[in-house]
């Protein structure tokens, strides 16, 4: 630096000097001229060269397809006016930088003044290298001599941008970890810059960035990945074991690669064995790494360092999580941390491309990314926090699931649970569509948590979230998963000990088996559930396990056997003075009656329980439809077509609004009969075939009648 009382001439010398490398052209300075002035050129006052470097894209890049037509579009309009900035987000083994590399190569000739390349944080090193190494890099590249280059940061951003001011240029900056890494880095001119990184990197977005996040690759495209590195003849001949392969890798193109590096070294190895390897998920990560540069767990463990300590905490935690997709609530739980916290935690997830967002406040992991995430939580959790998350986990689905059977089965007393793990804050429905529409949604994240509730010997809350998912399976059926719940339910209820919770379940396995057709083992649980009932004194459970069993044995054509059990089954309600019990077991009674043949006393017993059960519609309309819908079926039987009708659109009104679509092609089958009675042909066919496709979709066996009644009805109108 120049002293106060340097000459003036000398420090305009000076700093004349120091603003050379921003001169184009020859540059003479002198302070006297004596003789003649001789111009010399060297080469750097030759035209400055054309930088060429990005790195060379892969030969066995596949699909993209719409990513590339967006980057084609985006440079299309660079060239034209204003830089442009995109920003390829993904989580690390995705393909964000092939992507950029084989986008961009196609598209180099649109920038005349060349491409630049930056890798702020290179394979093997966990330092990002600092902003003024890559602006002193770029300078070089442009032309600017070594000693011509500013030292302070600011002065190198500026001559930069001076410089590409005028330039058509490309940059692809790699592997960036925040947008100030990348605000130094941005040309002038008509210039396009990629930016890849695990972050968002929102700030650059706002700017006026364009975001591509990229997911990873589809079933078809992991295929056709594999084909190209390890060759299609060697896919083809195991076609079902490449097809595993795929799905194992999860869509990840670290992973895939990874296995076919593994593959190209062993020429002989089956793809079948390969697989089997993959299958063991405490080894996969390490059998999908093959050095640093193609290692799946090397790239997970980056980015899980880069977090702060909270946002890893929560990252182990919500790998716990039993189902493929969870709710911010239960990552609120599961972490036992404020909805705000939880919130700003999950969006760095997502930011660090460590977490998928599938809709408002609902999340996901890749597969492989919650294999790492278990891995760290098995490492670095504590056995007692993990313990206490998953029972958090599980306790909020038993109360929200508590709090949804309340609203749609409000009749029914089950016994309270009590947290084991602290409150799970569950949220509360407005009414039975909200209930229902929530259980629909969680119904796959239902049978996995009550698996692993199970798995880890939760036995109360697993029992509790079994009896609670009761109303699902009322208003939708899916017996296969109704009939593992109920095997789960009797199972943790002998190891929670509880008679009372064991013979509930065994009473609903019994129900449910009847209904598959399998007698023997409906009459052998049902049985052992009144057995028990009545070793506890339980009046109202053996009542309703006999009553039960009366329904078994009426679905198996014995309506004499059904009318039997139902006869002591209403006696006991009758002296329980239970007037819904004592309604529901008129309905079973009336239509064990009707099947004997005996309509009178079956008309009876059914306007009985018809008008018991609308004293109380607000409470159970469920079992209101029922009634209305087994009285119309005793009508049609009489001929009693107007009041058949009343009560089968009264029934219909109610099962749509519910959604029960048994009972609602039940509905449709009886007005088909109607119809048919009344010469309306074409009319009780189309009801017929609303009823089939219901039945067809439930696998139900009542499906076969309906296709016989519509055969029949076809070929009276001389229809194939």
């Amino acid at each position: 630096m120049t002293s106060d009382d340097e000459p003036l001439a000398e420090r305009l010398d000076q700093q004349t000097l120091s603003s050379a490398a921003h001169v184009d052209g020859n540059l003479v300075q002198a302070g006297s001229i004596m003789g003649g002035v001789h111009l010399h050129r060297t080469p750097a006052d030759q035209a400055s060269p054309v930088p060429r470097q990005l790195p060379p894209p892969s030969l066995h890049f596949v699909a993209r397809v719409d990513e590339i037509r967006q980057l084609s579009a985006l440079a299309t309009r660079s060239s034209a006016s204003a830089p442009v900035l995109v920003v390829i987000s993904g989580p690390g083994g995705v393909g964000k930088t092939t992507l950029a590399l084989n986008a961009l190569h196609p598209l180099t000739n649109a920038f005349k003044d060349g491409h630049l390349y930056a890798d702020l944080r290179p394979s093997g090193t966990e330092a990002n290298v600092e902003a003024g190494e890559v602006l002193g890099q770029f300078l070089r590249a442009l032309g600017v001599p070594p000693e011509k280059i500013p030292i302070g940061l600011a002065e190198q951003q500026a001559l930069f941008r001076t410089i590409t001011a005028q330039r058509s240029s490309l940059l692809l900056i790699d592997n960036a970890t925040s947008a100030a890494q990348v605000y130094p880095l941005l040309p002038a001119g008509s210039s396009m810059t990629v930016v890849t990184s695990r972050q968002r990197l929102g700030a650059l977005v706002a700017a006026g960035g364009h975001l591509v996040n990229l997911s990873p690759l589809g079933q078809s495209e992991s295929l056709e990945l594999l084909e190209r590195t390890i060759g299609a003849d060697r896919v083809a001949r195991e076609p079902h074991a490449a097809a595993e392969l795929a799905v194992l890798c999860h869509g990840m193109p670290i992973a895939l690669c990874g296995a076919a590096a593994r593959l190209g070294s062993r020429p002989e190895r089956s793809l079948a064995r390969e697989v089997a390897e993959l299958r063991d998920e405490h080894r996969r990560l390490s059998v999908l790494s093959i050095d640093e540069t193609l290692s799946v767990q090397a790239s997970f463990d980056l980015s899980y360092r880069e977090l702060p300590p909270q946002s890893r905490r929560l990252y182990r935690l919500l790998s716990l999580h039993p189902g493929l997709n969870f709710s911010l609530a239960v990552a609120q739980s599961a972490a036992g941390l404020s909805k705000h916290t939880t919130e700003y935690l999950t969006t760095s997830l997502v930011d660090s491309s460590l977490l998928e967002e599938t809709g408002d406040d609902r999340f996901r992991f890749n597969d492989l990314i919650r294999i790492h995430a278990r891995e760290c939580c098995r490492r670095h959790s504590r056995k007692s926090d993990q313990v206490a998350a998953r029972g958090r986990i599980v306790e909020w689905y038993v109360n929200t699931t508590r709090n949804a059977d309340r609203v749609l089965t409000p009749y029914r007393t089950p016994p309270e649970y009590l947290n084991q793990h602290g409150p799970s804050a569950p949220p509360e429905f407005p009414d039975r569509a909200a209930a229902l529409r929530w259980l629909d949604e969680e119904r796959a994240n239902l049978m996995a948590v009550t698996r692993s509730a199970h798995s880890n010997g939760m036995a109360e809350a697993t029992w509790h979230l079994c009896d609670a998912q009761w109303s699902l399976f009322l208003y939708r059926r899916h017996y296969r998963d109704r009939l593992e719940i109920d095997e789960i339910g009797v199972a943790s209820a002998r190891s929670w000990g509880n008679r009372a919770a064991e013979a509930d379940m065994l009473k609903r396995q019994g129900r449910l088996l009847g209904m598959m057709g399998k007698l023997t083992q409906a009459v052998e649980c049902l049985t052992e559930a009144a057995t028990i009932n009545r070793s506890i004194s339980n009046r109202r459970g053996e009542a309703d396990s006999i009553a039960d069993l009366a329904r078994v044995h009426l679905d198996h054509g014995d309506a004499a056997a059904a009318i039997r059990h139902l006869d002591i089954a209403l006696r006991m309600h009758r002296q329980r003075g239970d007037d819904r019990d004592v309604a529901l077991t008129l309905v079973a009674a009336g239509l064990a009656r009707l099947d004997a043949g005996d309509v009178k006393n079956a008309l009876s017993e059914l306007k009985e329980a018809h008008r018991m059960l609308g004293e109380h519609v607000d409470g159970d309309p469920y079992n209101f439809a029922r009634a209305s819908i087994a009285l119309g079926k005793v009508n049609v039987r009489l001929g009693e077509h107007g009041s058949a009708l009343h009560n089968l659109q009264e029934g219909l009104a109610l099962m749509e609004r519910f959604g029960s679509e048994y009972h609602l092609a039940e509905v449709w089958a009886l007005l088909g009969q109607l119809a048919e009675a009344s010469k309306e042909d074409h009319q009780a066919t189309e009801h017929y075939n609303r009823a089939l496709r219901i039945y067809v979709a439930l696998d139900a066996s009542e499906a076969r009648e309906i296709e016989s009644r519509i055969q029949r009805l076809n070929a009276s109108r001389g229809l194939p």
